[in-house]
């Protein structure tokens, strides 16, 4: 692992590294042979994530106990109403929506996602090379396809 500290368990590569040490035949000082002292070594090194995690939830749990024991208990007429940005309400929340709205929406979250993955090839466009460089352009190419069909069906128009 990475240091012999208190917070050696944090160490990025702490799993991989003891997978690398099994797989050599070293077994920290263990003999080699056993497969219950090479678990016991694997399952040592997720012990400080276990330990993360248990004083998180016992904070976490902490905070809500202390809440329900100490927060004020006040209901009001207002503050039984919907809230919408500390306004009135000018329109009835069940009011209906047009079907394009929702489309539009669809729309604009599959191609941002879809976008993100620009980035990444951005990133490693040297090392991509030309295989790279063809894969993205596909990739861009039936983005733009599909851009122009539900622009032509009229899905973007409000």
């Amino acid at each position: 692992m990475g240091g012999h500290g208190f917070l050696a368990f944090l160490t990025p590569l702490g799993p991989t590294a003891s997978l690398r040490r099994v797989f050599r035949g070293e077994t920290r000082g263990y003999p080699f042979g056993t497969e219950r002292t090479r678990s016991r070594s694997m399952l040592a090194e997720y012990s400080g994530v276990l330990l993360i995690l248990a004083i998180a939830l016992v904070v976490s749990g902490a905070m809500l106990l202390i809440h329900q024991l100490l927060g004020p208990r006040r209901d009001f007429d207002s503050k039984l109403e919907p809230f919408e940005c500390g306004e009135k309400q000018i329109v009835s929340p069940r009011q209906r929506f047009s079907v394009k709205f929702y489309m539009v929406a669809m729309l604009f979250i599959l191609f941002d996602v879809e976008a993100v993955f620009l980035y990444p090839w951005g990133a490693l466009f040297l090392d991509l090379g030309w295989f790279g460089f063809i894969e993205m352009l596909t990739f861009v190419f039936v983005l733009s396809v599909g851009l122009a069909y539900v622009w032509m069906k009229g899905a973007l128009e409000w």
